[in-house]
């Protein structure tokens, strides 16, 4: 975990290098005034409620905001923005997933996206994954300790109705196709070819300040091991949370997520979980933005009420992005 909060600095360090040398000074309290904003005279100046206002209306064509701190954080569960028409943004994601019933199981993964909006309603993703893992006398998984590069992401996302444009729901749709190089449980060597295709949802509860979210996705793996036999996957998830705007910088989240596991399309149910936890996002300025995600497993279809053969019992999650 340490590793992956060294390396969530470091990029927003750069971004904030980055938005001082394009001419983005920051303004008082830490937030970066936009280019070209007026600033009020010594005297008969306009006031800082009428420089509040004007930020406050600043859209895009479509409808799309100005920023991703205009959007709700929920945790795991996606909203259903998209990075506005011609413009970039990038995100490192860090997850770490430890617990089993016995022995020492931690298994990391890493993900640097960049995000390009083709329109106000369709963007698309380039992703570059990590991952690492330490086991040691864990059930059903063998020891292992080893980290590296574990493959590719491609992801496209369409928001089929924009809140705020088409009243208060958002809904959006997202494929991903990814490559992966070690077996995301266990972290045997492989080659893994992995699609997906999730149904996002949001609702605004109370203008600017209380959002419902959920999630509908499945995703299905088919991929050879090491020994060069098959090995077919599939997973189904469901997720609900609920976000709350504290402050401008601030929000908080509450979230549940039940994933099922399955031995491939059509296969046999190898086990269910529930996750439930809080996340807590900042904004830091310099269109840099920061959340922290923790869940607990709550209920499995395994031994005590738990599934910790094909699940974990607690994960950690990190994300930093930032707009260009």
């Amino acid at each position: 975990m340490s590793r992956v909060v060294v390396v969530l600095l470091a990029v927003w360090l750069a971004g904030s290098a980055s938005a001082l040398a394009g001419g983005q000074a920051p303004a008082a309290g830490g937030v970066a005034k936009a280019s070209g904003a007026s600033t009020p005279a010594a005297s008969g100046g306009a006031s800082d409620a009428d420089d509040d206002e004007e930020d406050d209306d600043q859209t895009h064509p479509g409808g799309a905001t100005k920023s991703a701190g205009d959007q709700p954080v929920f945790g795991a569960t996606q909203n259903a923005s998209t990075t506005e028409k011609g413009s970039w943004s990038g995100e490192l994601n860090g997850q770490d997933r430890f617990g089993k019933r016995s022995g020492s199981y931690a298994a990391t993964s890493g993900e640097l996206t960049a995000t390009r909006g083709l329109t106000d309603q369709l963007q698309v993703a380039f992703s570059l994954f990590s991952a690492s893992y330490d086991i040691q006398n864990a059930p059903f998984t063998p020891n292992r300790n080893e980290a590296g590069f574990d493959g590719l992401g491609l992801a496209a996302k369409w928001a089929l109705a924009k809140r705020g444009v088409n009243g208060p729901l958002g809904f959006a749709l997202e494929a991903e196709l990814g490559w992966h190089r070690t077996d995301d449980t266990s972290g045997a060597p492989g080659r893994f070819l992995e699609v997906g295709l999730t149904a996002i949802a949001e609702l605004e509860l109370q203008p600017g300040r209380l959002y419902l979210g959920t999630n509908l996705g499945f995703s299905a793996t088919n991929g050879v091991d090491a020994s060069g036999g098959s090995d077919k996957s599939a997973n189904l998830n469901g997720s609900v949370a609920m976000g709350l705007k504290l402050t401008d910088a601030i929000k908080l989240a509450a979230e549940a997520q039940i994933v099922s596991s399955f031995g491939g399309i059509f296969a046999y149910n190898k086990g269910t979980a529930v996750f439930v936890g809080p996340t807590l996002s900042l904004d830091l300025g310099s269109d840099t933005y920061l959340s922290v995600t923790y869940h607990r497993q709550a209920w499995g279809t395994g031994h005590g009420g738990l599934d910790l053969r094909d699940f974990e019992r607690q994960r950690i999650m990190l994300s930093l992005s930032h707009d260009f």
